[in-house]
């Protein structure tokens, strides 16, 4: 049961986070390309670099929200290993 609580919080604390970052980056991925399609005096590089530094928020927000449920998560795991008065 222990093994299965442990999945569990390990997916509520990184599903959330791997599905922010991944639209944060498909969002600048997909701007940049059809950008770069429109107006083709610039590169694809060019492009995409200038998307990150207009959209890094999005990618520095999951970050700060990982950080900051960190200790949830590690709270959690040290509450499971402490036995209670009447585990004992």
């Amino acid at each position: 049961m222990e093994v299965f609580d442990s999945m569990v919080n390990m997916v509520h604390f990184l599903g959330p986070f791997v599905i922010n970052l991944l639209s944060a980056l498909l969002i600048i991925i997909v701007g940049a390309r059809q950008r770069a399609r429109a107006r083709s005096r610039q590169s694809y590089r060019e492009h995409l670099l200038e998307r990150f530094r207009d959209h890094r928020q999005l990618l520095i927000a999951p970050c700060i929200l990982i950080i900051l449920a960190f200790p949830r998560l590690y709270i959690s795991f040290i509450s499971n290993c402490m036995k209670s008065a009447h585990n004992s």
